[in-house]
């Protein structure tokens, strides 16, 4: 950090944070709609919650955190990650890190500017790289080889894109990499949407590229609890041990209640149907997940409730529920699994950051009641056509995940398929649930 550096404004920041609890309609907000502390909590956990000591967490994030963040990215562990309050500081440690007056940062615009202001505040000179609007906001690679020079320190990307949403091809990827590692510089990549997609599978991580990367990412966008403040910065462990000797000397460490509530595991089920389907994923997930309830809804309530009686049993509460909508509420996932050609579940009650529509439905394209709902499942697949294009790249790029369960479910269509589930331990909901599918 440079003694005396001088940091101009940060004029959106400032305004937004201003403004944005002064409003009835925020339409500046970049992330899913937050939840509220009832929709992350079920009350079987207000107790365990409550007798929480505030005191201080280790500094880089409790072990349990980080290795459920360090899940996130293959060949990663908890001496990888360093957690942070927010992504802010994630970036803001980086920068602390690797920028040295004199350095030049070429810089991914349009961004979110807060790595502008700190490297200029460094005594560093950005250098911009721009997005092409004409080429649907994708960079030219070529101009990032013309910019980077001997005193290029950083390359700075992010991705998915703020605020255009573009998402780099994995073609572009390589590109940057490769050019970048060509003249010794670091990688830095802010991956903060990253699931937030409003199409599309999620967006591959930067992670593992390259051997001069950081990595930064949080809860705020895609996981919709801003309010947590829990990012962090994934990276090489001798780097990573560097930023938490920094962070010593920042704000110490994250704060307890958030370390807990962001590595709390998905205890509360619902399954929307009560076919054959419907018990098997009941199946797949306990192997899983520690659940402790299972709620059974569906448009045939004997048909659920029979489902509930055949599960029930004193390891695990089974019951089937009447009204959809307290089905829903305060479920950690819920999957629905139902031959229905239209929407089963309706509502803004139906929680973003919660819900999964797994292969079975009949409908001619993928059925849900908001793309936002589904934003954190790596896959999702209604239709034949859509497993058969899509389900053997996913299975064969995500065949190492932790915790991958194989559950043969046919016949469907007079194949087989085959649900891969892959639950990579981190709240809320649907976030601890990665899925794909392949037809056989």
């Amino acid at each position: 950090m440079v003694l005396g550096a001088k940091l101009e404004p940060f004029q959106m920041e400032r305004m937004q944070s201003e403004w944005e609890n002064r409003v009835a309609h925020n339409l500046s907000e970049s992330g899913v709609h937050p939840m509220t502390v009832g929709e992350l909590l079920d009350p079987s956990d207000r107790e365990e919650i409550f007798g929480e000591r505030l005191l201080y967490v280790q500094s880089n994030g409790s072990e349990a955190l980080r290795t459920a963040v360090a899940a996130l990215y293959p060949g990663a562990d908890a001496r990888n990650i360093v957690v942070t309050n927010g992504t802010a500081e994630a970036n803001y440690i980086s920068i602390w890190k690797l920028v040295e007056p004199g350095d030049e940062v070429v810089m991914m615009l349009p961004n979110y500017m807060q790595i502008w202001g700190v490297v200029r505040g460094q005594g560093a000179t950005v250098v911009p790289w721009k997005l092409r609007e004409e080429q649907a906001w994708a960079p030219d690679v070529d101009e990032l080889s013309r910019i980077l020079t001997p005193r290029t320190r950083l390359v700075v990307v992010c991705n998915p894109n703020n605020p255009t949403g573009s998402v780099l091809t994995q073609g572009a990827m390589r590109e940057i990499v490769g050019r970048t590692a060509r003249h010794g510089a670091w990688l830095l990549v802010d991956e903060v949407y990253r699931g937030a997609e409003r199409e599309g599978e999620e967006t591959p991580t930067f992670w593992g590229m390259y051997d001069r990367l950081l990595v930064t990412c949080g809860l705020s966008k895609a996981y919709a609890l801003p309010g947590l403040r829990i990012g962090w910065v994934v990276g090489p462990a001798q780097t990573i041990a560097e930023l938490w000797g920094r962070k010593d000397y920042l704000t110490i460490s994250p704060g307890s209640l958030s370390d807990v509530l962001a590595r709390k595991e998905a205890s509360v089920l619902t399954i929307v149907g009560a076919g054959l389907q419907a018990k098997a994923h009941i199946e797949a997930i306990r192997l899983v997940r520690n659940l402790t309830e299972v709620r059974v809804w569906a448009r045939n309530a004997a048909r659920a409730q029979e489902l509930a009686q055949e599960l029930d049993s004193k390891a695990l509460t089974v019951r089937a529920v009447v009204e959809a909508r307290a089905a829903v509420t305060g479920a950690d996932i819920v999957c629905t699994v139902t031959s229905s050609p239209t929407a089963v579940l309706l509502g803004d009650w139906v929680g973003p950051g919660t819900h999964v529509n797994l292969v079975g439905s009949s409908a001619p394209v993928p059925v849900e009641t908001d793309s936002a709902l589904v934003v954190k499942s790596r896959f999702i697949a209604d239709h034949r056509e859509h497993v058969l294009a899509h389900g053997a790249e996913f299975l064969m790029r995500h065949r190492h995940d932790n915790g991958v369960v194989v559950l043969g479910l046919g016949p469907s269509n007079g194949s087989y398929a085959i649900f891969v589930l892959g639950f990579i331990g981190i709240r809320p909901g649907v976030a601890n649930v990665n899925l794909g599918a392949v037809l056989l």
